[in-house]
């Protein structure tokens, strides 16, 4: 590429000079010309333009003149540090007319660089390429409301999912019992809900409710089929039959929803958004819909009720989400909707995420998945399976890449049924059961990191080279980026190169990443990434994994801290008396320029400050600032706290329960499942702050421990620090005992009778089950021989046992205060006998319904298929006319006469365990 420069070898003066050969250089003897070995003379360049910020600025003419270069450059128009940037191809005229920009035209000039070739990467992320903004992240407990009370740490869990994680939306739902029979009206099935919604406002009141339709009454399938009162759709399913006429009255349908709307405002949690249908279009259709939800509006208006938002419908399909949309404006509705929302559930599906958001966007409305997944699920021991996680987050990939706007993540902790089962439990990124405290897997992590990173921002395209089995999104919030990886390959990509353009990120800033695979910490491996170079890093990415990069134009600053002439000592807080000289130095990877700004009007340019003789009027935060050489800035702060000559005075009191409060004390003795409340007193206004145990920290006077554990013992330490700047510190020693061990009660079953004992013997193929009873609900942790280890269950079952559940197993109980008992059990395997694996006999005549029974009578002609239980292990089959299988399941189709008779298949654990034999009988007539 060629740029034409205007360098600055004359002034304008001496060029006229030059003309009139005055300036050095010039040939003698008068000549009106210059010497043929003599440059020519260039055009003048102003005496003080100031370049733009940055590197490789080369001045290229004034205003009114032509810039002239070869190729893409980018050229800045402006003067003294105002200047508007365009891209330009082959030179551009330097006119404020161009560029957009107001200023003076005789005080301005251009200045251009040529264009960086795009930067060769696995990965690249343009700043620029947003898409749609996320204006949509939902919790949901639409079902599991009515388990809330069932935790012990209610508090807790609300903290974790509203303080912790920054959701805008939660979703709840309205109910068919709210009035099964006409005016009989029950609205205290929301008082769990209600209770949960009013924890979550006191945290953010911001938070917006998403109503949807409670269906899991299996308005398709089993029960009564009718996810609605029969006075509003006249249907049940009775004996095997249903009846009833299907009339749908859309106005008291309305009526319904009109009351469950008032009712949620008259509770103090008005509803922003309302679902008309979830997952129930085939009886609440679109032209339905259209009569029920202009009533509702005409009556919610009638009552001086706020009307919601409709986002309908939460469909099942994509697909069936993309029909309604085109429903919705044939018949007029969509001028109601603020959007639109789907599932993804359907195995058939054949349209996208970006067929629905399309859809939705023709419509000129918003596209929402109101349930996604959030890396957990499914009945298991432990951890949930990092398959899982992968699949999840891998339809978020494809969900925001179609356009989506937000969604809502389906059921954050249990709904309280089937939810534990013997070995395994239901997972959840929250899990509790009847009344023990609730504790987070690694899906809660996962999630509150990935949510945490996203709201209030852009979607932002990606692009990947020659990496298939990854995945991406990423997504631009405020002055961060976050890029997420999904690699469900079984290979470590190493050293991949990840571009970030157009984000000013600088060779010695700091890139911080996050990963999970199968074996890591359930709160990820963190770790931090310098870039060697601009816009670029590079990364491992491991084999089946989720990444999260936390991408910021920022250096990684540290400050250290002196007292008088102590050592330094690296830190962000330093507590010193009145009358001492501290000091405060910044470190940056890199050489730039500081700043630092501070309380009583304090500054200084230098890296390393120092304040001697410090007063009350010293105290506070000291904020440095670093700039490297193209202006890009960073910052760190440090406080400092005063402990002057005059302290002030703070008292220290508490209260345990509902005791009387306790004053002048600072030693604590209390039982763990108490509540303890700190009650310090001031002689006067000021800032509290807390540290304590366990990662305990508070910024206000009074805080309260609620079912204080074991764990939390120790110092708990407070500063308070008046107005005037003046700190004292003061510290509360806490113990938390357990008054008694809980206590476990062994139980061990075999051969279908339980007996009180810790020891069990058992033969080759034998089923038994151990169980530890608790007097008290709690927490259930085991272990056992050859790495066995369970969570949550209470009693445990093997089948077909062997040589591998010989051992010792325990199991720990942990109430929700916090205190445990151990009960351990042995069991032993019985050498030389052997109990033979149970089989169950199964069959289906003409892909008919599967029947338990070991004998069948067929016609000549017909197909039977015999399918014995369990599935796995091997298998051996043996009949009539020489049959013979090894498959478990075995098809006789067109049946002859010669096949009647006894067929006897010989089924082997896997695990070993004692063959058990099953026949099945079969008759054949003409």
């Amino acid at each position: 590429m060629y740029l034409k420069l205007f360098k600055p070898k004359y002034t304008y003066v001496c060029l006229m000079s030059l003309l009139l050969g005055a300036c050095g250089g010039g040939g003698g003897g008068g000549s009106d010309s210059a010497s043929p070995n003599e440059p020519e003379p260039e055009p003048p360049q102003p005496a003080s333009p100031i370049a733009p910020s940055g590197k490789d600025w080369q001045y290229c003419a004034k205003a009114g003149e032509t810039c002239e270069f070869n190729g893409q450059f980018e050229v800045a128009f402006g003067n003294s540090g105002d200047y508007s940037i365009k891209t330009h191809n082959d030179g551009v005229l330097c006119s404020s007319d161009i560029f957009n920009h107001i200023t003076e035209e005789d005080d301005s000039y251009c200045w251009a660089r040529e264009i960086e070739p795009p930067v060769q990467a696995s990965i690249l992320l343009d700043a620029t390429a947003t898409a749609q903004p996320i204006i949509m992240l939902g919790g949901d407990m639409e079902r599991s409301h009515r388990n809330f009370h069932q935790a012990a740490n209610q508090e807790e869990i609300i903290k974790w999912l509203v303080e912790d994680i920054k959701f805008n939306t939660w979703r709840v739902s309205y109910d068919k019992h709210q009035e099964m029979s006409p005016g009989v009206k029950d609205f205290s099935i929301y008082d769990n809900a209600i209770k949960a919604m009013k924890m979550i406002k006191a945290i953010n009141p911001d938070m917006q409710f998403f109503a949807t339709l409670e269906s899991d009454y299996n308005g398709y399938g089993q029960g009564n089929r009718n996810n609605l009162p029969t006075f509003i759709y006249d249907y049940e399913y009775k004996n095997g039959a249903g009846t009833g006429s299907k009339h749908f009255d859309a106005q008291k349908y309305a009526l319904f929803l009109a009351d469950y709307v008032e009712y949620m405002e008259q509770s103090g949690v008005p509803l922003s958004y309302l679902a008309m249908s979830k997952e129930y279009v085939g009886v609440i259709t679109a032209e339905r819909t259209k009569e029920a939800l202009e009533t509702l509006i005409a009556e919610l208006s009638r009552r001086n009720v706020a009307m919601p938002k409709i986002i309908d419908a939460g469909t099942w399909s994509i697909s069936n989400g993309i029909k309604l949309i085109g429903q919705y404006q044939d018949l007029g509705i969509n001028q109601h909707v603020y959007g639109y929302s789907s599932h993804d559930y359907w195995s058939g599906e054949t349209k996208t995420w970006q067929d629905f958001a399309t859809a939705a966007g023709e419509a000129g409305k918003i596209a929402f998945n109101d349930e996604t997944g959030h890396g957990g699920g499914g009945p298991i021991l432990n951890e949930v399976n990092i398959g899982s996680v992968l699949g999840a987050y891998s339809k978020k990939a494809d969900m925001y890449a179609g356009g989506l706007q937000g969604e809502a993540i389906f059921e954050l902790w249990p709904r309280g049924y089937g939810e534990v089962q013997t070995n395994k439990y239901y997972a959840k990124p929250i899990f509790f059961d009847k009344g023990s405290d609730g504790r987070r897997m690694r899906s809660y992590f996962i999630m509150k990191t990935f949510i945490n990173s996203i709201v209030d921002s852009e979607y932002v395209n990606t692009t990947i080279e020659s990496q298939p089995e990854l995945k991406t999104m990423a997504f631009k919030q405020g002055d961060q980026l976050s890029l997420w990886i999904v690699n469900t390959g079984e290979t470590d990509l190493n050293a991949i190169d990840i571009a970030v353009q157009n984000f000013n990120l600088k060779s010695g800033m700091q890139i911080e990443q996050i990963y999970w695979q199968e074996n890591t910490e359930i709160r990820g491996n963190q770790s931090s990434i310098s870039l060697t170079s601009d816009d670029l890093f590079s990364a491992d990415i491991k084999a089946r994994s989720l990444t999260g990069f936390m991408i910021r134009a920022d250096y990684p600053l540290i400050t250290e801290i002196k007292q008088d002439n102590g050592t330094w000592a690296t830190g962000d807080r330093l507590f010193v008396k009145e009358g001492d000289t501290v000091a405060f130095k910044a470190t940056s990877s890199i050489d730039g320029d500081w700043s630092w700004q501070g309380p009583n009007d304090f500054s200084a340019t230098t890296q390393t400050i120092e304040i001697a003789n410090v007063s009350s009027l010293s105290a506070g935060e000291y904020i440095a600032t670093f700039t490297d050489e193209n202006g890009h800035s960073s910052q760190i702060s440090t406080e400092l706290q005063i402990d002057c000559a005059t302290d002030p005075f703070v008292s220290l009191g508490y209260q345990i329960n509902d005791n009387s409060p306790v004053t002048g004390h600072s030693d604590i003795n209390l039982a763990a499942g108490d509540k303890l409340r700190f009650s310090p007193q001031a002689n006067g206004q000021g800032q509290w702050q807390w540290h304590g145990p366990d990662g305990f920290s508070h910024s206000g006077q009074n805080p309260q421990l609620s079912l204080i554990k074991p764990k939390q013992s120790g110092q708990y330490q407070l500063t308070f620090t008046s107005e005037q700047g003046c700190s004292v510190q003061q510290a509360y020693q806490v113990t938390a005992s357990c008054s008694a061990t809980p206590l476990i009660m062994p139980k061990v079953q075999i051969a279908g009778a339980w007996s009180e004992s810790n020891q069990l013997e058992y033969r080759q193929g034998d089923t038994f089950q151990i169980s530890a009873n608790a007097s008290t609900a709690g927490r259930w942790q085991w272990t056992g021989p050859n790495g066995f280890s369970a969570m949550e269950v209470q009693q445990l079952q093997f089948s077909d046992a062997g040589d591998a559940q010989t051992g010792t197993y325990t199991a720990t109980f942990t109430t929700p205060a916090g205190c445990q008992a151990s009960q351990t059990f042995t069991t032993n395997l019985v050498a030389g006998e052997c109990t033979p694996a149970k089989v169950t006999p199964y069959f289906r005549i003409n892909q008919g319904t599967w029947m338990q029974t070991g004998e069948a009578s067929v016609k000549v002609g017909d197909t039977i298929d015999i399918g014995p239980q369990p599935h796995g292990g091997t298998w051996s089959w043996s009949g009539p006319d020489d049959y013979a299988s090894d498959q478990r399941q075995i098809q006789l189709s067109k049946v002859t006469l010669a096949q009647a008779g006894t067929y006897s298949a010989i089924y082997t654990p896997q695990n070993g365990g004692c063959p058990g034999q099953v026949e099945f009988k079969l008759t054949v007539s003409e």
